[in-house]
């Protein structure tokens, strides 16, 4: 696993294909995606990933 991983544009154009399948799941009004994918990059980079030197 790499906690850079969500920066990478790949995933995120492959996210943002993706995201109207999860938009029709959700009973509410979603964020924009923008939105929901910079929430969730910062909260999957804020894990206490191990350190590489160790």
């Amino acid at each position: 696993m790499d906690p850079a991983a969500m920066r990478s544009e790949q995933l995120r154009e492959l996210s943002q294909r993706e995201y109207p399948q999860v938009v029709a799941l959700i009973a509410s009004e979603p964020p924009p995606f923008n939105d929901a994918y910079g929430r969730v990059q910062a909260f999957y980079e804020s894990l206490p990933w191990p350190r590489k030197d160790t």
